[in-house]
Formats: structure tokens, C-alpha cells, sequence
């Protein structure tokens, strides 16, 4: 229902009633419908919004090296969008697209690349809370950095 704000203000259309505002809604909620098979494609259980990133997670046009050893192919455009540390870094290097990290395990810069990639899947903090907030900060990576703050304050007791 859309109703005009000069029509709000009027006494008579009963939305002012001693000099307080008044709104009531009826809210409905309809069953969800049944699927007869699951969905065939993850495409399927993302919300509209990431779909971009999951097309550009397949335009991988960059590695990162975790402590010589590991690579994982990323986008550079995804981890760009999510951390400003990255975005430089990559305007920094025009031509091959190689970033190197070893103050991090290869097991954190996945679960890192993963979120930036799948932003709405659920990342598992658990133990690694700790590491995971320190790579959040250290690439100013904004919404991991609020996921891994509430993480610690639901987690916190007198042990930690």
C-alpha cells in the first residue's frame, strides 16, 4: 500500500491519532514451494547479486603464491572490489598478475579468496578466527572484518 504524505498528516485519514503516528500492517506468509529434485546448478542457491562474481571467479587472470609453495588462481577483479590493499597492488603490476603472501597459511588465503568469490556462502571462522581477522585487516577487506568481529564477541567467555 503507498499512500501520499500530505494524506498521513491529515487527522481524518486516521493515521495521527493523539499526535502520534499509526501504521498497521497485515503481514501473510505463504508456504515456500516443494521441489521434486534439488537444484542442478549452484547458480541456483545464490542470490542474484553474486552471480557476477561467480562469473568473474571463472575469469581467473591471477595467482597467488602462499609461501612459494601453494598457488591459488584467483580474479583479480573480485578481490579487488573487496580489499583497496589488493586493488593497488594489482594496478601496481600492469602486466603478469602474481601477488606472493607468507605471512599466511594457504588454508587462510582460501577461505579468504573463497569469501571474496561466494560472498553470501556462509565462511567456517571457527578456530582460524584469529588468522582471519588479521588478513582482514591487513587487506582491509571490510565485510570479512565485521564477520570475524561478530564471530569473537558471540564467542567470547572468560577462557579466551
Amino acid at each position: 500500500m503507498f499512500v501520499l504524505y500530505d494524506n498521513v498528516l491529515k487527522v481524518d485519514e486516521g493515521f495521527l491519532n493523539n499526535d502520534a503516528l499509526l501504521f498497521t500492517c497485515r503481514i501473510e506468509f505463504e508456504p515456500l514451494p516443494t521441489l521434486s529434485s534439488p537444484p542442478t546448478s549452484i547458480l541456483s542457491r545464490l542470490p542474484f547479486r553474486n552471480i557476477t562474481n561467480l562469473q568473474n571467479h571463472s575469469r581467473q587472470d591471477c595467482q597467488i603464491i602462499v609461501k612459494n609453495v601453494d598457488q591459488i588462481s584467483v580474479s583479480s577483479s573480485v578481490l579487488s572490489k573487496h580489499s583497496p590493499v589488493f586493488k593497488e597492488m594489482f594496478e601496481a603490476q600492469k602486466s603478469k598478475k602474481k601477488l606472493y603472501i607468507d605471512d599466511f597459511d594457504v588454508k587462510i588465503v582460501q577461505k579468504v579468496v573463497d569469501y571474496c568469490h561466494y560472498e553470501n556462502m556462509e565462511i567456517q571462522i571457527g578456530e582460524d578466527s584469529e588468522k582471519l581477522l588479521h588478513f582482514a585487516e591487513k587487506y582491509r577487506i571490510k565485510g570479512l572484518l565485521v564477520l570475524c568481529r561478530k564471530h569473537s564477541c558471540q564467542n567470547l567467555n572468560f577462557e579466551n
